[in-house]
Formats: C-alpha cells, structure tokens, sequence
C-alpha cells in the first residue's frame, strides 16, 4: 500500500463501476505555526505520515488555508479527503488518534486538538427519480439501471464526494441512451404498449418519448 502523503492539491478520482475497499472520511484541522504556507503543507504531510504509520490508508485533495497572522504565528485550516481500508475503524477513533498522535515534523506548528474534526462520507441514500429506484450506493460508484421504457438499454448514475465538505451526493442521472431515436422508436413504441395498463406517471411517459 501507497502511504505516501502529497502536498499538491489532488483531483478526486471519478467513480467506476465497482466501490473502492474501505471508508472515506473527511478531515478538518487547524494548525498555528510562525512558518510559511509552503513549510507548514511539508510538516503537516510528515505528521500524518507518523500519525497513521501501519495503517493502510491513501490521501486525497489535500488542502492548507492561511488564515490571519496573529503576533508572531499564522492560523492555517487543513483539509484532506481521508480513505481507510480497514471499515472497522469509526470517525471517533481517527479523531482520537490524529488529536493524541499527531506530532508535526519541524520547529513552530502546533495542531489545535479542539480544531480537529473527522466524519464520514456516508452512503448515497435509496432516491426514487422519475420511477427509477436508485439503491442506496456506496461513495465512488456508479449504478445502471435499465432505462424505461427500452430496457435494452442503461441509465446510470453515480454517488460522488463533494469536494466542499467531503460529503457524498448523487450526481443527476444520465439517461442519454434513454431518449427515442428513429432506430429504436419502433421497440419503445411497442414497449410502451405493453405498459398501456401500468400506471404509468406523465413525467414517465413525457420522459419516454422525449426525442
């Protein structure tokens, strides 16, 4: 495992079809430090390189702020987007562990421990959108589901992490493959005369025969 900790901003990756192993959690932090923006992005990346030795884990979009200097030191707000492949590991224990283990690297940064805050980046939650029924959905995942009412093809959707607040959201559904063409208007046609008994919502059908 990669435990290598970068100090550049990060693109988070984009979902595929299959979930990462393990959990995401977002993490706050605040640092006080008469050293530069640069120097402090270096000191923070080593002690949570030292903070979370032996664990397996991988940071991404790691981000430093630089807030106000007061007297001789600077007040910088940190931000990561935390992956622990161990799910047996809560929000509450990382918390403890980067309060009471986090150990900058370096002369002058100190974390404030009330300034630590971890949670995690949950499911996406079970959506009904238009009579598609959306499951609840893992971060980084992408679902199909068959479109209506040409079920030969596949809407998709995908549960992604804001980058704001490193919280999960569902992205809108992709129903490009759902629209009627002059190539399969004649099976949608018939499809739909196979629903004439369903109960069939006007933003279904309006959804259906949109061209």
């Amino acid at each position: 495992t990669n435990n290598t900790l970068s100090c550049s901003m990060n693109q988070l990756t984009p979902p595929g079809a299959g979930a990462p192993d393990g959990l995401f959690f977002g993490v706050f932090m605040l640092v006080r430090s008469p050293l530069s923006q640069q120097e402090v992005e270096r000191a923070v990346a080593l002690g949570l390189n030292e903070s979370l030795r032996g664990w397996s884990f991988s940071v991404e979009d790691f981000r430093v702020y630089s807030g106000k200097p007061t007297g001789n030191a600077t007040s910088f707000s940190c931000q990561f987007l935390l992956l622990i492949t161990n799910e047996s590991l809560d929000g509450a224990f990382i918390l403890d562990q980067l309060s009471t283990r986090m150990q900058l690297v370096g002369a002058g940064p100190q974390v404030q421990s009330s300034g630590i805050s971890v949670h995690l980046a949950g499911n996406c939650k079970e959506e009904n959108v238009l009579d598609y029924l959306w499951p609840e959905t893992r971060p980084r995942t992408t679902q199909y589901l068959p479109c209506f009412p040409n079920k030969d093809q596949r809407a998709s959707r995908s549960c992604l992490i804001k980058v704001e607040d490193y919280s999960s959201v569902w992205s809108p559904a992709d129903l490009t493959n759902c629209t009627v063409t002059a190539e399969n208007a004649a099976i949608v046609a018939e499809q739909l005369i196979n629903f004439t008994n369903s109960n069939l919502t006007k933003e279904k059908v309006s959804q259906a025969v949109t061209k």
